[in-house]
């Protein structure tokens, strides 16, 4: 089975909070998840586990090198 998950619901880059970070310094287009979107990525997970038999046997993960990724 594949699974394709996009990035979940991140901050804005308008965010004040997050154009003071440390990090908006370092990349301001590595924007972070929001509470809402770990809450998401947390579902998807287990649904994930609870749909895929062969969930424990991964082979592969691709990702974006974005944090929120």
């Amino acid at each position: 089975m594949k699974w394709i998950i996009r990035h979940t619901e991140r901050v804005l880059h308008s965010d004040e909070k997050w154009q003071k970070s440390v990090r908006f310094k370092e990349n301001e287009n590595d924007m972070p998840i929001t509470s809402q979107g770990k809450k998401y990525l947390k579902k998807a997970v287990i649904e994930m586990m609870e749909e895929d038999r062969d969930f424990d046997n991964i082979e592969y993960i691709y990702s974006s090198p974005a944090t929120r990724c």
